[in-house]
């Protein structure tokens, strides 16, 4: 994984959070990286959220 999405996550930070998925060799699309982040906020509302 990826260092920065730990930080993206733990500051709340959305953009951080984005940019390391779009790194990470599994998500190498931005546009499918922010799917997949959109949809893990969505799903997971309850306990976590980014800015």
């Amino acid at each position: 994984m990826d260092n920065s999405m730990p930080g993206g996550f733990l500051q709340e930070n959305y953009e951080k959070a984005l940019m390391a998925l779009t790194v990470n060799r599994t998500v190498v699309d931005p546009g499918k990286a922010k799917a997949v982040l959109d949809d893990l906020m969505e799903v997971n509302r309850e306990y976590w959220y980014l800015q």
